[in-house]
């Protein structure tokens, strides 16, 4: 196994980025990322591979088999493939009511970040849970296995109640469904010593069994240890979508950006070449632990700029399709230049329902779905802001 996985994705076509920003969605649907290369694969941790005390077992909807990531319009994508399916519900932990065994579905997703790309610094990973993941094992023996050193964990959560609870006492299906971002710069990546801050914290809204398995919009930081990110007024774009056997999430890298920058650090720029790693915790398996070796990539964005420029010539918001809709319906609007640019949805009477994009865009042709799954059927309104230009438009939700 090589030492560094380097996929320099600068040195790729124009056209691959620009293709391939277009097409993927957050649709729990992988088509979108055939064209985009592997970063980094892992071990199949079947029983009997690794020696006992390495506690390398982990079942394979939660065994990471490889990732791809990319890096546009400062917006990252990735997507985690998992050795078997379907990977959520995971029903990863067990409760006993009276005997009775109710399972319910809780795990943490994440990319580790080494943004000076030095494994020497931040997080050094293979010193999690000491050998009890393969790569610290293999790394442990002196194999040319590369940990990383992270400086930043950013994590999908999520966790639902169990089948008693949602009978028994009216529980929703979901307790927790958020994105959250860890600063992990201050760690000595020789001793794994040092100190752990929270980037951020958002909450997807209202979480549900729908929205676990598919979302994405705008949703403000509701806490973090540098307080200019809570009282900040822009909300910012996260999205995740279950698979069969994979997890694919983005994020805005903004708020990430704006963190370091308020510790006098420079991070996530144009060109920067970056390390990341994969990592799952989940109860399954006494709360197995898996963790992969490291892949290298280039920050790429602001790649539409030229291509859109020659290629958009006016704002301008589309009709939706399809209209009617249920439940779902693509908004696509284009920008002329680089605009603060708002989308919002609202009902008859005025009340916001939701905030699909609230952040700076390039200019292009860009294209969101809306979900009204917890909506009535009715007439809805939407609306872009962009720059000084505003429009809007009507769609019809029919249940």
């Amino acid at each position: 196994m090589k030492k560094i996985v380097q996929l320099m994705l600068m040195a790729l076509l124009f056209s691959f980025f620009t293709n391939t920003f277009a097409q993927i969605m957050m649709d729990k649907d992988d088509a979108d990322w055939a064209d985009v290369p592997i970063l980094f694969e892992a071990p199949d941790n079947l029983d009997g591979v690794f020696p006992t005390e390495v506690g390398a077992v982990v079942t394979d909807i939660v065994d990471i088999k490889e990732a791809k990531v990319v890096v546009v319009d400062n917006v990252m994508f990735g997507l985690l493939r998992f050795w078997g399916g379907p990977a959520w519900p995971n029903n990863a932990y067990q409760n006993d009511h009276d005997g009775t065994i109710y399972p319910e579905s809780r795990g943490y997703y994440h990319f580790l970040i080494d943004v000076d790309n030095d494994v020497t610094t931040g997080w050094k990973t293979s010193w999690y849970e000491a050998h009890y993941t393969p790569v610290g094992y293999l790394e442990s023996l002196g194999q040319d296995v590369a940990p990383i050193g992270a400086e930043i964990m950013q994590e999908w959560g999520a966790r639902t109640n169990d089948k008693w609870k949602q009978l028994n006492d009216s529980v929703a299906y979901a307790r927790g469904l958020d994105h959250w971002a860890a600063d992990y710069s201050e760690y000595d990546g020789q001793t794994d010593l040092g100190d752990d801050y929270e980037i951020f914290n958002i909450s997807v809204p209202d979480p549900d069994s729908a929205k676990i398995v598919n979302w994405e919009g705008a949703a403000k930081v509701n806490s973090s240890d540098d307080e200019s990110l809570v009282s900040d007024y822009y909300s910012y774009w996260i999205g995740h979508a279950w698979g069969n056997d994979f997890l694919e999430f983005g994020f805005e890298l903004t708020p990430l950006q704006k963190y370091f920058a308020n510790k006098g650090m420079s991070v996530l720029n144009p060109g920067d070449v970056i390390g990341i790693c994969g990592m799952t915790e989940t109860p399954i398996d006494d709360w197995g632990v898996d963790m992969t070796t490291r892949g290298e990539l280039s920050v790429i964005t602001g790649v539409n700029e030229g291509r859109n420029q020659l290629m958009v010539d006016k704002f301008e918001l589309s009709n939706n399709y399809p209209n009617p809709f249920n439940p779902e319906t693509v908004i696509r609007f284009d920008l002329t230049r680089s605009s603060q640019t708002v989308l919002k949805v609202f009902d008859l009477t005025g009340r916001e329902v939701a905030v699909l994009v609230n952040r700076r865009l390039e200019p292009g042709t860009y294209q969101y779905t809306f979900t009204a799954s917890n909506l009535p059927s009715g007439v809805y309104l939407y609306s872009v802001y962009a720059d000084g230009f505003s429009e809007t438009k009507r769609m019809v939700l029919v249940k």
